[in-house]
Parts: C-alpha cells; sequence; structure tokens
C-alpha cells in the first residue's frame, strides 16, 4: 500500500492544483482529517503535508486531534476497592484519573509522567502551593478513566467514542505508572476494566485538569 494509506485509494475530491480547490472541497477534506485514522495511516509525509496545506491547516494538527486527559486530586490517602478487595492504595500523594483518547502515545504518557513529578501543588511552610512531588515524597494513585471522554453535547445518554480502544488504553495507563516507579515514586494503580471503588480526602480540596498532545 502507498500513499493511498489505510483507505485503498486518495481521497477522490482532493484536487491537483490549490488553485482549483473549491470552498466545498475544503471543507469535505476537513471531514477526511478530522476521521481518527488519518494521523495513524501509512499516508507519507508529503502527502499530509500537501493536503494540509490546500485545506489552509499546515502545521495545525492540534485542531483536529484530542488531547490526554488527566484529572488529578491532591490527597491525604487514597484508596481503590475491586469486589471489597483493596487493590492500591496511597498516603499523601495524588490520585490521578487517566483518559486515554485516539491519536495518544507513549510520548503523551511520557510527558503526563513528567508534569506529575514536577507540579507544584503541595503546601510550604507558608501554606502555598510551592513544592512538587519530588520536593514531599508523594505517592501515586493511578486510574484509567474513560469517562473523561464522554460526549454529553447531544441526547440523554453519554457517548465515549472518543475514548481509546480498550487494550491500548490499558497499555498507556499502566505505562504511566511504569515510568512514575522508575522515577523512584510510589505508583499504586486499579484493576483495568473493573468496577472499582475509590476513596480519598482530598486535601484542600485541590484538583486539576492537564490535557497533553
Amino acid at each position: 500500500m502507498g500513499d493511498e494509506g489505510a483507505y485503498g485509494v486518495a481521497p477522490s475530491f482532493v484536487p491537483t492544483n490549490r488553485d482549483t480547490f473549491s470552498r466545498r472541497s475544503r471543507r469535505r477534506l476537513r471531514l477526511f482529517f478530522e476521521f481518527p485514522g488519518f494521523f495513524n495511516t501509512s499516508l507519507s509525509q508529503p502527502i499530509r503535508g500537501f493536503l494540509l496545506t490546500c485545506a489552509g491547516l499546515n502545521g495545525k494538527f492540534e485542531n483536529f486531534r484530542n488531547y490526554m486527559r488527566v484529572v488529578i486530586q491532591r490527597a491525604k490517602s487514597a484508596s481503590v476497592r475491586v469486589e471489597g478487595r483493596t487493590v492500591g492504595a496511597i498516603g499523601i500523594g495524588m490520585v490521578v484519573l487517566l483518559g486515554a483518547t485516539k491519536g495518544d502515545t507513549e510520548g503523551s504518557v511520557r510527558k503526563i509522567a513528567e508534569k506529575l513529578m514536577h507540579l507544584r501543588i503541595f503546601e510550604d511552610g507558608q501554606g502555598k502551593m510551592n513544592l512538587s512531588a519530588k520536593s514531599v515524597g508523594a505517592e501515586f494513585l493511578v486510574i484509567s478513566q474513560f469517562t473523561l471522554y464522554a460526549d454529553t453535547s447531544r441526547g440523554r445518554r453519554p457517548s465515549f467514542t472518543d475514548a481509546l480502544e480498550a487494550a491500548e488504553a490499558e497499555r498507556l495507563y499502566l505505562k504511566l505508572a511504569e515510568y512514575l516507579r522508575e522515577s523512584g515514586f510510589k505508583a499504586e494503580t486499579g484493576l483495568f476494566g473493573a468496577k472499582m471503588q475509590v476513596e480519598l480526602v482530598n486535601d484542600g480540596p485541590a484538583t486539576f485538569i492537564i490535557e497533553e498532545k
């Protein structure tokens, strides 16, 4: 398969000359970009660049990609149970709810890990958020949370079509815990795909949202 990518053939509405590229065609091409597979196909970089240039979107991939979402809760203590059994517990640290979407990679996870380790959300002697996880020896409880990608814009039942497929989401969420452990932190996890009960003492309360592409 060459530059036709995962679709088998190149889109029929792609012009060979930008001057003949109609407004209607641009709209259709934008829809093509929004298709999740666009960022995972075997289209060569020159072809992608040409398509983006035609649509006036060159250098603007981020406009058509979601971001890995993380909700952080600063905690005095936290634990997660499955069927009455505690599978993870921490003391002072962070509860990390991780949502992954199509296009997320280990690179996204590594950036999140670096952010978590150095984010200064713990209080110093003057009560100001000035200390990082490294400074206070914080612990992490990482929970996979696909519902962070719920779409509630239509109807009354949330849609989760933007959430990453289960096998890859599990791999990335476990990779986050692995990165934290490799840096010397205690990192506990829940049980992927299980019905969990998460308990925590939110210190503050202090809750933060991170989005990373």
